[in-house]
């Protein structure tokens, strides 16, 4: 998944008459598919950033490890320094 790609796609989809000629998605004269697909890999990379639950990790001790990459973290934080994703602490 290509951010800057994305973020170019929004961009020239934000303005009141679009500027296609100059987008990462333009496709030859089908508007509809390329916001689809522009649509798409931005629900994806807005997925990415939701929050991850903690889970509890029973070894020889309980660890809470952060629920996308399975590193070991502490309550203080609310973001896992390993990966970068938000921790949801309830």
């Amino acid at each position: 998944m290509d951010r800057e790609k994305v973020i170019k796609g929004l961009e020239c989809c934000s303005v009141p008459q679009g500027h296609c000629e100059k987008c990462p998605y333009e496709t030859e004269g089908f508007v509809a598919e390329c916001t689809s697909e522009l649509a798409k890999d931005a629900l994806e990379l807005l997925k990415k950033q939701e929050a991850v639950k903690p889970i509890k990790q029973i070894e020889q001790n309980e660890w809470t490890v952060c629920g996308n990459c399975r590193n070991h973290i502490i309550s203080k934080w609310i973001v896992c320094p390993y990966c970068g994703r938000s921790v949801k602490w309830e």
